[in-house]
């Protein structure tokens, strides 16, 4: 606030503070708009009851927006948590990432190490363009178990992981990094390296 010469205390007649709150309505309006879609698409097969005692259980929690869009997320992949949303409530962004690592890499094991490269990937990330993102994550395979990573392998964790991911284009090409820090941080602290450059 300083840096930007403004003062708590209003002193200036443009100095004004605007803080901006949970909105519990607007993230119950959301992930009600995003289950009741998918439901209408017969994407999510369970009775409208289920899907609105899901809403106002997350709605209820003190969270980020982010936490809503990830939840929505994993409730379309696994939608057995609209019947028991109890693993969604008790976690945070973290621990939904994690949740999402391991159905990944349950679909395909090279999935976690194709999200480590991200973590460990600087600038707008890396490219799939040459095979630089599969080739930095094969890097990162045990030498005893080192796994071939196809094309689809790829379009199938971009695909499961939207919101975890961010595309960006540099140099003329799509590159992709891990959406927030705290996702980076999950291998950090996993994997014991330092992420004091990223």
């Amino acid at each position: 606030l300083d840096a930007l010469g403004v003062s708590e205390a209003g002193e200036h007649p443009c100095d004004e503070v605007l803080v901006v709150r949970h909105d519990r309505e607007a993230t119950i309006r959301y992930i009600r708009r995003r289950l009741r879609t998918a439901h209408a698409r017969g994407a999510l097969t369970v009775g409208q009851e289920d899907i609105e005692r899901t809403v106002h259980a997350l709605g209820r929690i003190e969270r980020e927006f982010l936490f809503a869009r990830l939840a929505v997320h994993e409730i379309l992949h696994d939608p057995t948590l609209v019947l028991d949303p109890a693993p969604l409530l008790d976690t945070d962004h973290r621990g939904l990432f994690a949740r999402a690592v391991q159905r990944l890499t349950a679909v395909s094991p090279v999935h976690r190490h194709l999200l480590e490269a991200l973590a460990l990937s600087h600038g707008h990330g890396l490219p799939d363009r040459d095979d630089i993102w599969s080739t930095t994550a094969t890097a990162l395979m045990p030498p005893e178990g080192v796994l071939p990573i196809a094309g689809e392998d790829i379009v199938r964790l971009i695909d499961g992981g939207a919101p975890y991911l961010m595309a960006a284009t540099e140099s003329g090409q799509t590159v992709y990094r891990l959406a927030h820090r705290a996702f980076i941080e999950h291998f950090a602290f996993q994997c014991g390296y330092c992420t004091a450059g990223f």
